[in-house]
């Protein structure tokens, strides 16, 4: 039950995000007329397949779902689910990589999209710096040790020193580019989005336009963390992306007299973003020695085995 101060705040909320989409639509372009997820729109229309919509879309011969004389986002794989976090330095993209690997291992199809591009890492992280190659019109993934597929914008910019100077709706625009202008593999089971920190426009654009299943959240045991990733999972659940739990990451690290919290207890935290606890990662030198080597692929987190379950299923 919603106190009155809390319903005055979701009631805020939702009138600066219908102000947010007012503004898209005034920039014009498909862009901002329909992100083809009906499962993330607020929108009542009559297309819609949720809230009591009919759901009228066809399919065109390419493949692109279509409503009216507007194109909708096709679906690129079997679920997409957006790894974010309200705050930067929680160790999402180290986490999203872990995810991909510990998927690929069970048998699963899996690709990886770096929408943080203007912080790229997942090139990085897999030791792949070498730029994408490309077969017409459609730019090649890069294909990690273990099998998983990815695209990072550390694979496309030619000088990985110099800041992307765009503003949010165009780098909203490239994530959209990465998605539907790379040649993913037709029979991807998981995609997982490695999404910019924080609540801005660029988040907000990205997920009002990829057709995302669900979200996972990232975050550390401190209250600072909790703030911070509480307004993040509020912008997911404002656009209607299930969130399926959080993962607290670098909760404690083990010593001689074993593992010392790192913080408050992580159920507590979990608790206080009204999620479900999908894992509790310690911190460990050795990841972090091999994220800095590039060889995250050969790392072992059987702490996030809960994570991959609750994603399979």
């Amino acid at each position: 039950m919603l106190t009155k101060e809390q319903e005055a705040l979701l009631k805020e909320h939702e009138a600066k995000y219908m102000q947010y989409m007012s503004d898209f639509e005034a920039m014009g372009g498909d862009f901002t007329s329909c992100g083809g997820n009906c499962n993330s729109c607020s929108s009542q229309c009559a297309d819609s397949t949720v809230k009591g919509g009919s759901g009228k879309g066809s399919t065109n011969a390419q493949g692109v779902q279509t409503v009216g004389e507007t194109e909708k986002t096709p679906k690129l794989a079997q679920r997409i689910v957006a790894v974010f976090s309200g705050k930067g330095g929680t160790g999402k993209s180290v986490i999203t990589c872990l995810l991909a690997d510990m998927l690929t291992k069970a048998g699963k199809k899996v690709a990886i999209l770096d929408a943080d591009l203007e912080n790229p890492s997942i090139h990085y992280l897999y030791g792949k710096l070498d730029p994408c190659s490309a077969e017409g019109e459609k730019l090649l993934p890069m294909v990690s040790d273990s099998g998983v597929e990815f695209m990072s914008m550390g694979n496309v910019e030619k000088d990985a020193t110099q800041p992307l100077l765009s503003y949010g709706k165009d780098i909203a625009e490239g994530a959209l580019l990465f998605y539907m202008n790379v040649k993913w593999s037709s029979d991807l089971d998981f995609m997982l989005i490695d999404m910019p920190s924080g609540i801005g426009d660029v988040p907000l654009q990205i997920g009002t336009i990829i057709p995302f299943d669900g979200g996972v959240c990232v975050s550390n045991p401190s209250d600072l963390c909790d703030f911070l990733a509480l307004k993040s999972v509020n912008l997911m659940r404002m656009i209607m992306i299930p969130v399926v739990g959080v993962i607290e990451n670098k909760c404690s690290i083990a010593l001689q007299d074993g593992q010392v919290l790192l913080g408050t207890e992580p159920k507590a935290h979990a608790e206080a973003l009204d999620l479900n606890l999908l894992a509790e990662v310690p911190l460990s030198l050795e990841l972090s020695v091999m994220a800095d080597f590039g060889r995250i692929c050969d790392a072992e987190v059987p702490e996030l085995q809960q994570a991959v379950d609750v994603l399979m299923r």
